[in-house]
């Protein structure tokens, strides 16, 4: 509702796109699209989007228990929304150390240090490279 008026678009158009605005013609519309035709698929999106969300935060509720630190799962959720946004930022590629730099200073603030932090993601990355492994083998050799 907020993109929708044309006051706000001619601003993004101006300040925010400036020579670029010209690639995104007819966004717009297909926004407009999405929403009137296709709201079963943003809610089917919006469901598959908040599980995974879970999913991650228990995977790493569990991780942080095998290592001996109790995080509350609401907090993790805070987080890992956190992160989500945070990793769209353009500070880094792909969000290189945003990601662990947030769950630092969040995660200290509970007190878990950076050393335990730091094994989590290292292990998560760990476990995300053999699943994908995992899952490119299957394809490759069936």
């Amino acid at each position: 509702i907020f993109f929708s008026t044309e006051h706000i678009r001619s601003f993004i158009k101006k300040y925010i796109l400036g020579k670029y605005s010209l690639m995104f013609t007819g966004f717009s519309k297909t926004v407009k699209y999405m929403f009137k035709r296709n709201k079963s698929l943003i809610v089917l999106n919006s469901i598959i989007t908040i599980f995974r969300l879970f999913l991650s935060a228990y995977t790493t509720k569990f991780v942080f228990l095998a290592l001996g630190y109790n995080v509350p799962i609401v907090f993790l959720l805070l987080i890992k929304a956190t992160i989500a946004i945070g990793t769209l930022m353009p500070f880094t590629i792909n969000g290189l150390g945003v990601n662990d730099a947030i769950y630092i200073l969040f995660l200290g603030k509970l007190g878990v240090g950076p050393v335990i932090v730091m094994a989590h993601n290292v292990f998560i990355l760990m476990i995300s490279y053999l699943v994908a492994l995992a899952i490119y083998s299957y394809f490759l050799y069936r």
